[in-house]
């Protein structure tokens, strides 16, 4: 059995020192946190940008990079940045070297991007391999065209094998919770 804990429900919620440390006792395989959700709307998707403080992220994230190193597992946050895109996994990667710089760690870090490029799935559009699902409304290939940012799904098999290489970190683009 695999034991993962999971402090809080979204990286900028902050959570509490000693429930995490009571976590940790129990001897997690990892420690995982959730980088947002499509709760918020489709606002910050849309902008491409974090519900939550740089701030905030920080030092939430600092605190957990702790937590890792201290118990030699490996930390996983999925939809960075709230929403998945690209440019949330590479802001958290900035965050990520700058902690380890200023603590003077050498970290191994898989990065998941989700990003789809509008174009070209307008292309698929309009070859017939994108199609909505039953009772969902209509698109078009302009509509695919002209969106500012489209992210894919990933699930727990593209986070297993990013911890099958060893990655003290994962960073991932948009996944499932």
């Amino acid at each position: 059995m695999v034991r993962v804990l999971v402090p809080s429900g979204a990286l900028g919620l902050n959570f509490d020192q000693d429930a995490l440390e009571a976590g940790l006792a129990r001897t997690p395989h990892v420690i995982a946190i959730d980088g947002g959700s499509t709760d918020s709307g489709p606002a910050y998707l849309g902008q491409g940008r974090s519900k939550y403080s740089r701030a905030v992220i920080s030092s939430e994230w600092e605190r957990l990079m702790q937590a890792r190193a201290r118990n030699a597992i490996p930390l996983v946050l999925g939809t960075a940045g709230t929403c998945g895109t690209d440019s949330g996994v590479a802001e958290m990667l900035d965050i990520t070297r700058e902690i380890a710089n200023r603590n003077g760690e050498k970290l191994r870090v898989a990065l998941l991007k989700s990003s789809q490029d509008g174009t070209r799935l307008a292309a698929e559009y309009e070859r017939g391999r994108i199609f909505p699902l039953p009772a969902a409304p209509d698109i078009s290939a302009p509509t695919l065209g002209q969106c500012t940012n489209i992210v894919a799904l990933a699930g727990a098999e593209q986070v297993g094998a990013a911890l099958e290489t060893g990655a003290d970190i994962i960073i991932a683009g948009r996944t499932t919770d």
